[in-house]
Parts: C-alpha cells; structure tokens; sequence
C-alpha cells in the first residue's frame, strides 16, 4: 500500500446483490496510489452472498439495513455519519476503476480549499452499444472543469452535474449546507450541489479520475428512472427557479444522433430516439408527480419511503 501523502479519506459503497462484482471492485482500490483508509458497505439486505463475501474482508466495515429503508440520500449519510477521515468518497458497486490513479486524481482538487465535491468521469463499458459510448461522451468530456455560481448562465442546470457514482466530498463543507436532503427518490448528488454553489463553494469535473460505468437499460426501467429524476426536479423546483432546464436535453439528442450517423447507424439511430422519447415521457410524468394520488405515486415508483 502506499501512502496518501497525509490526505485521509473513506470510501462508501451501498450494496444491494453484488456478489458478480464487489470482490474484484474492492481488489483494484487496494492497489491504487491512494488506498482508503477505510471502507463501509452499507448493504441493503442482499438475497446473494455479497455479505458474506465482504464481512470478513480486512479494512472493510459492513453494515446490513432493511431493503425497505435504502434512500439515496439518508443511506449515503448514515455512511458519512459512519466516517472517520476528513474526506469521503462514494463509488457505486457496478463501476470498474480505470487505472490505478483514480483515488489520487479524485482527490487532488482538494488542495483548493473552496472544493467541496469533486465528481469523476465515466465512460461506457467495451461491451455495451455505441449510445452509451456517446452518451457519456456528452456527459463527462475529457476535459476538467471547476464549477460555481458564475456558470450557471452560460451552463444552466449543467452547473450542478455531479455523480455519486463515483464522487469525493469534504466533510466539514457537506456538514455545512445540512448534508444531503432525505427523503429523495434521485438526485441527491444535484440537490446538494446546488446547496453548495449557492453558499459560495464550488464543485469541480475531475476528468483524469476514470471509471468505466454504464447500463443497458429496458425501456420500462428507462421511464421509471426519468420518472424518478422528474419528481425529485419538481419536489425540488424551488431550488431550480431561473435555471435551464430543456436546452441541455436538446443539445444531448442533437450530440447522440450527430454521432452516430456519422457512422451509418440508422438501427441504432432509431433505437436512440425512441428511448429518447420514453426518457421525456417519464420525467414529464414525474414533473406532474403532484397532481397524482399517492397511490398512483406508488405504483409508479418502487421507492415506497419516498411518499410517506
């Protein structure tokens, strides 16, 4: 293991039946040059053995709590609770590390003392299609960016694109603006990020700290997924009064579609838009979340905790 140079820091994974994968995810951050100085797994009830495979892993600290109760925001800060160092890094189950710098790269926005969360670049797995490839080409580009309230004019809502798929936060600013918000179906990673920005701290896109991350997704789990991001953009609205919203979804499809008939790909062309077009069904649908009954709400979302 090397040394951190003095720079502390956890490392927060929320599980839930990743036995295929956590074991050769926790292998490669114990080769990085930065190595965590400790791991929690919060695990929501696995079915499989994931809580056997990591329980008796050195250095790992597990922590088991009822499916029912997993929320994006409250599971993430009970970890933070959880913490002992002064910097907390989150990274999803399913992600893969590029190379073995990514912890030092994450984390070397830090000597900024203003920097509150930095978030790292994600790039599509070899063996998915050329539409998540593009996707996270749009997404998360090559180069790095420190963002802070100056930018929301010329960015919009991309201002505050942050992913707890793979993120770096400093305590003492999270604890700061409250922490992230709970209940939250989604987003809990924007919403805090807009609490930083508007009390004067930035945020900064880490493009040397890669992961390889993406899915395949159904079109039913498409438009469940907007769903969900739809509802936390409406519970939230207030918060995103003055900011634009659509133009970045414009410039999205235009980039996609661009870049794939470069390369003649009609099919896949088609595909794209049609998900596209569920995509912006869900999130409109969960935009008027609040006109619906509560039980129309839960039948639309598996997120039960959310509506109570």
């Amino acid at each position: 293991m090397n040394e951190n140079k003095g720079l502390k820091f956890s490392l927060i994974i929320p599980t839930y039946n990743a036995e295929q994968e956590i074991l050769a995810l926790l292998k490669s951050c114990y080769i990085q040059t930065y190595v965590p100085n400790e791991i929690i797994i919060i695990d929501s009830s696995s079915t499989d053995a994931t809580y056997s495979l990591v329980s008796s892993l050195e250095n790992v600290r597990v922590i088991q709590i009822n499916q029912k109760d997993f929320d994006h925001g409250k599971t993430r800060d009970y970890g933070i609770s959880l913490s002992q160092f002064p910097f907390v890094c989150f990274l999803t189950q399913d992600v893969v590390l590029a190379n073995s710098k990514y912890f030092e790269n994450l984390l070397k926005p830090f000597v900024d003392d203003k920097i509150a969360v930095v978030t790292g670049r994600q790039i599509a797995k070899l063996e998915h299609s050329l539409i998540q490839k593009y996707t996270r080409e749009f997404n998360y580009p090559s180069f790095s960016m420190r963002k802070d309230k100056s930018l929301v004019p010329s960015l919009g809502i991309k201002t505050y694109s942050i992913s707890d798929v793979c993120s770096a936060y400093r305590k003492e600013a999270y604890y700061a603006v409250g922490g992230f918000d709970y209940p939250i179906i989604s987003n809990e990673d924007m919403m805090i990020a807009i609490k930083f920005i508007n009390q004067g701290y930035s945020i900064y896109y880490q493009a040397e700290a890669c992961i390889y991350h993406s899915h395949e997704y159904s079109l039913s789990r498409e438009y469940k997924r907007n769903f969900d991001i739809g509802v936390s953009l409406a519970y939230y609205k207030d918060r995103l009064k003055n900011i634009s919203v659509d133009n970045e979804g414009k410039l999205y499809v235009k980039y996609v579609i661009k870049r794939l008939m470069e390369k003649y790909h009609i099919i896949l062309c088609i595909k794209f838009i049609v998900c596209c077009g569920v995509k912006f069904l869900g999130n409109r649908a969960g935009l008027q979340y609040e006109k619906l009954s509560k039980v129309q709400r839960i039948k639309k979302s598996n997120n039960r905790s959310f509506w109570k």
